[in-house]
């Protein structure tokens, strides 16, 4: 009786969904009957299998066919992408993928290359227009509570990053003690255990004053003439990308408005394309 009406549910819910549409990229709108294969990462989950070490991207196939023959090449690198194996994932379970169509999402086993927003294509190279990234709101000191895992530390908050879970900063002034932005507190909670489960390592996370952040993006002869306001401080985010935090978003507009040969951007505002 637990599987009572799910075929008709499930029937209906194939009526009313929507069909597959076209997506807006750098070459235009792109329909899903274009004939060579194109995607998007939306999601990097490392360690799933917690005997291989193992990294998927999930990719929605946005044109073509994805077959376990396909040989795409990442949009942002050019290069191809080293796919270890192709599954559909549903919590453990993993089923082999022999075709996926428009529409479909495909876990790819990768050993790594791939970022959050990637496209991923045969043919034509393209860039889809990239995913959401909010500004965060919350903000702590990272601290490895034993020196002797400091590396593996590193990795972990590195592998974190790369997934979207959290996002970290190095302060130039202590690039020992990493600085964490998230949305939600709660997530500080998520690194935490994930660096105990899956890293073997116990750090200690300590609140900071911030509540608001900025990507700054210029001229290098600007940059070097960068007024800040007193309580901001100036760090680079895992890709090396200036960044200033501030204890609101009224200091980011204030230091908009001294610096008016750069640009101020919050995620929360636009969307994210991948940089090379």
């Amino acid at each position: 009786m637990n599987n009572f009406g799910m075929e008709a549910f499930l029937e209906a819910f194939l009526k009313l969904a929507p069909a597959p549409g076209a997506r807006r990229s750098d070459s235009g709108m792109i329909p899903p009957d274009r004939p060579d294969f194109a995607g998007i990462v939306f999601k990097i989950q490392a360690n799933m299998d917690p005997m291989h070490r193992d990294k998927v991207a999930f990719v929605r196939v946005c044109s073509g066919i994805f077959t376990k023959d396909t040989k795409p090449k990442n949009a942002r690198t050019g290069e191809r992408v080293r796919i270890k194996g192709s599954h559909r994932v549903f919590a453990r379970e993993r089923e082999e993928v022999g075709a996926a169509y428009p529409g479909d999402i495909v876990g790819l086993a990768i050993s790594g290359g791939l970022r959050l927003g990637d496209t991923v294509h045969e043919g034509k190279a393209l860039n889809y227009e990239g995913l959401p990234q909010f500004s965060p709101e919350c903000f702590a000191v990272i601290r490895c509570l034993d020196t002797s895992r400091r590396k593996q530390m590193s990795d972990g908050l590195e592998q974190l990053a790369d997934e979207g879970a959290i996002q970290v900063f190095e302060d130039s002034t202590n690039i020992r003690e990493p600085i964490l932005a998230a949305v939600g507190v709660l997530q500080f909670d998520v690194v935490r255990s994930r660096l105990d489960v899956e890293y073997g390592v116990k750090v200690e996370i300590e609140p900071l004053k911030f509540k608001a952040a900025a990507w700054i993006k210029g001229e290098r002869a600007n940059l070097e003439k960068l007024s800040m306001t007193y309580s901001s401080r100036l760090v680079e985010d895992h890709r090396r990308r200036l960044v200033v935090l501030a204890e609101d978003s009224w200091n980011i507009t204030y230091m908009a408005k001294l610096n008016p040969g750069l640009t101020f951007r919050q995620f929360s505002e636009e969307l994210f394309v991948p940089e090379k």
